[in-house]
């Protein structure tokens, strides 16, 4: 059984790249980059079927990441933001809130579900 994970990595910025070249010597990952600008970059996913996608956060493109989020329900996305030096998490997790009450059953899910952080804010950047 192959425990590896798959880690698609969206763009071409130096960003990517260095996330890219601190990834390698991760044995346990399989990072593949995608161009988010191709066609059926949706579909492209589910054909890789990847664990996490991370993308950079200061790139125009960015801005398609909502729609591909609620097309691939279950696949963790993390935005990097260089500038900032913050990794903001997204869930593609989607749930049915026609009412209050399923609204406030999503935020306790979110809110006792939420991971600490085990970050070292004083780590080397990627």
């Amino acid at each position: 059984m192959d425990d590896r994970q798959v880690i698609v990595l969206f763009g071409d910025s130096l960003l990517m790249d260095g996330v890219e070249a601190s990834l390698a010597d991760q044995h346990e990952l399989d990072v593949i980059r995608v161009d988010i600008t191709i066609n059926n970059v949706g579909q492209h996913l589910q054909t890789i079927a990847p664990d996490l996608v991370i993308f950079d956060l200061d790139l125009p493109f960015s801005s398609q990441i909502v729609p591909l989020l609620r097309e691939q329900s279950g696949i963790p996305f993390i935005g990097l933001d260089a500038q900032c030096s913050e990794a903001i998490a997204l869930s593609s997790q989607q749930y049915t809130a026609l009412s209050a009450n399923d609204l406030v059953k999503v935020i306790q899910i979110q809110t006792t579900t939420r991971p600490a952080q085990a970050v070292d804010p004083h780590s080397a950047p990627f």
